[in-house]
């Protein structure tokens, strides 16, 4: 019989599960919490007890023969100790409460599941246990746990509003939600048609939502390692590798845009209303049904960039006239709702985590972490550039154009 055991628990509403508030941003820290309980059948002294995050990636490498995948390549690891100095035990059982402070720019499991396949990450929580003694083994337990990003959604009454024109001759403006969920099936999308003469009389337009996956990873340690999976035949990737060493090249270079709900067409939308004066009249309204299977959540590391958008393309009548594309910025994720905030009673002493928080009779418990702090602090927290409120995003964002050479002029208010 072993003369002990461990087992690590997060204070999670859902087991083996972390969640972040707010958007990825680096200078950030998440506050995820847990205890560590020890249970001791026969005295023992341990030198090491000790709870670690541990984020990792993976990287698939082409070669001649196979495609091979290369060693594990840490990127997040977060330690706790539980004990200083080595610690005798009687039989009993303790218990540890830690803190472990992520940087809250860690791509989220969801978004593992690109399509590209060429990358993988995970992540682990990791739990040691070292006793002292030459015929005592070391004891690790390691969980694989899920991270997931939840957003501080606008208010259902603020829409996006973004508007492209070329000067004097077409302008076009879409209206629509600027955040929806993970769970949407289905995008309400207003479109307003101004051309100013006969010669920009709209033929048809067709709209769709696009998500852009780009990954750009590189890393020394992957490199060493894909050298020395096997020994297998050099090939072109590995003598380029080698010609680039000092330059540290990209071992995932991808950007892949795809469309994520129906392409909707709607043909000559304004036949009947057009007036060289002033456009269509009335918008032109339509419904972009979600392909939930493509759905990822929208992600911004660095690294790792899935964003989407509302796309919409014009074209005329007049076959001389060149097409006239847009796309509206459009976020998607996981709303933090009211009901994932609970109140709790504080803890006693001598089970409260370091830096538990202070306030108690004001603050609230995040979902899965126990950091707790004050309502009006949680925005702050989330959105350290913003005042500490609900604010709702901007009413007017920038459009954003497929060539950026033949963009027409972003709009601005005319007064």
């Amino acid at each position: 019989m072993s003369s002990f055991i461990i087992e690590t628990a997060l204070d999670s509403s859902s087991p083996h599960e972390i969640h972040f508030i707010g958007p990825a941003n680096g200078e950030v820290k998440q506050q995820v919490t847990g205890k560590v309980n020890l249970v001791v059948f026969k005295p023992v002294q341990l030198k090491q007890l000790s709870v670690a995050f541990l984020g990792e990636v993976t990287v698939d490498y082409p070669t001649l023969v196979v495609v091979a995948r290369s060693d594990p390549v840490p990127i997040s690891k977060v330690d706790f100790n539980a004990i200083d100095t080595p610690t005798q035990y009687k039989p009993g059982t303790y218990s540890y409460p830690f803190t472990l402070s992520l940087p809250s720019d860690l791509p989220t499991t969801e978004s593992a599941k690109l399509k590209d396949g060429s990358i993988c990450w995970k992540y682990e929580i990791q739990t040691c246990a070292v006793p002292t003694g030459l015929f005592l083994r070391r004891k690790m337990i390691r969980e694989e746990v899920t991270l997931r990003r939840f957003h501080v959604a606008p208010s259902d009454s603020a829409n996006m509003k973004c508007t492209g024109k070329r000067k004097d001759l077409f302008e076009c403006s879409l209206d629509g939600p600027k955040f929806i969920t993970i769970q949407d099936h289905r995008v309400r999308v207003n479109a307003f048609l101004h051309p100013y003469s006969s010669q920009y009389k709209v033929k048809d337009l067709e709209a769709s939502i696009t998500q852009t996956e780009t990954v750009r990873f590189a890393s020394k340690e992957a490199e060493s390692s894909l050298r020395n999976i096997r020994n297998l035949a050099p090939s072109q990737t590995d003598e380029l590798l080698r010609q680039q060493k000092d330059a540290s090249p990209l071992l995932v270079n991808t950007n892949v845009a795809k469309p994520i709900s129906n392409v909707v067409k709607v043909l000559h939308p304004d036949q009947e209303e057009f007036s060289t004066a002033w456009g269509r009249e009335h918008p032109v309204e339509f419904d972009l049904e979600l392909l939930q299977s493509e759905l990822q959540p929208s992600e911004d590391i660095g690294w790792l960039q899935i964003k989407h958008g509302i796309r919409i393309t014009v074209n005329f009548v007049d076959p001389a006239v060149k097409s006239f594309s847009v796309v509206a910025p459009l976020q998607i994720g996981r709303p933090l709702s009211q009901e994932l905030w609970a109140f709790q009673a504080p803890p006693s002493n001598d089970s409260r985590p370091p830096g538990y928080g202070v306030d108690d009779d004001q603050s609230i418990l995040l979902d899965a972490n126990t950091s707790r702090v004050m309502r009006n602090q949680l925005h702050y927290e989330a959105y350290p550039e913003r005042e500490p409120v609900v604010p709702d995003m901007m009413d007017s964002l920038p459009p954003m154009y497929e060539h950026e050479g033949d963009q027409p002029e972003p709009y601005s208010e005319e007064k």
